[in-house]
């Protein structure tokens, strides 16, 4: 039986230069060259919640066929992690691509307050203060409105996922 539960997670960014092609050479990508762009990621383990007692939901059903702010489709209360992730597909087949820029909006009223994901980027957050532990809190849309298939999943510390 697990008395805890952690995460381990990875990440590391390289910032580079593309060299377009010219008719001698092809195109090229070089690193940055400037000090402040090394060491851009991170490794850590930490504990997500006391203990192993930690409930998870995928809800891999986030279809979005327009540009309107959409809250996440679940209540939680007690969510501990939460997974996003532009799958750079307009639907849950996987089918047909798209270059579609997702936004995440802390709030669905604040539509002036988002970050993007790029097709085929995610992201993982934990952490959450009380007014943002609930999926509810947490808003989707797309920029265009050609169809945006958006892969969530939910960690909770208790039975309500």
């Amino acid at each position: 039986m697990a008395s805890k539960t952690r995460l381990k997670t990875a990440q590391s960014s390289t910032p580079y230069l593309r060299i377009t092609a010219d008719e001698d050479y092809p195109s090229t990508d070089v690193a940055h060259t400037s000090s402040l762009t090394t060491g851009l990621g991170s490794s850590v383990d930490f504990e997500l919640h006391i203990d192993g007692d930690t409930s998870w939901k995928t809800y891999n059903s986030v279809t979005l066929s327009n540009t309107t702010i959409t809250a996440l489709p679940t209540s939680q209360v007690s969510m501990v992690l939460l997974h996003i992730k532009n799958t750079g597909y307009k639907e849950a087949t996987k089918i047909n691509t798209t270059e579609a820029v997702l936004k995440i909006f802390t709030k669905e009223s604040e539509t002036t307050k988002y970050f993007t994901l790029v097709s085929g980027e995610s992201i993982t957050l934990h952490g959450f203060g009380t007014g943002s532990n609930n999926p509810t809190d947490w808003a989707l849309a797309a920029s265009d409105s050609a169809g945006l298939y958006v892969e969530v999943t939910v960690a909770s510390s208790s039975d309500d996922a």
